[in-house]
């Protein structure tokens, strides 16, 4: 389950930051650098803003199985998740993450963070 509302933004990203908006509600793919350090494990951290509830899903490594689903609320929220609890992002290099939501949202921020 994804932790909300973060009161500042997490430590450095992994990778540069990316934004965009899902008007049209279909699923967006992002680069990935696959030479990401996993040593102390990651999170993926997503700044969102939603007009109403919905459902948004982060998949990567091209199959369904690879993936993780949480609600969005309304509103500008943060969102972090920890995606290195899942055995395929840990064991394989991952080149791309595609993130899909069943409403309209803004991504103001998306980056994988190192773990604590």
């Amino acid at each position: 389950m994804p932790w909300r509302g973060l009161s500042r933004p997490p430590a450095e990203p992994v990778v540069k930051p990316y934004g965009c908006d899902f008007a049209s509600q279909q699923p967006v793919k992002l680069p990935l650098d696959p030479s990401i350090d996993k040593s102390s494990g990651n999170y993926i951290y997503l700044q969102i803003d939603a007009s109403k509830p919905g459902t948004m899903q982060l998949r990567y490594g091209g199959h369904m199985v690879n993936s993780c689903t949480f609600d969005i609320e309304p509103g500008k929220w943060d969102y972090l998740v920890r995606i290195s609890t899942q055995y395929h992002w840990m064991n394989s290099a991952q080149t791309e993450i595609e993130v899909e939501a069943d409403i309209p949202v803004a991504i103001k921020r998306i980056s994988v963070l190192k773990g604590d």
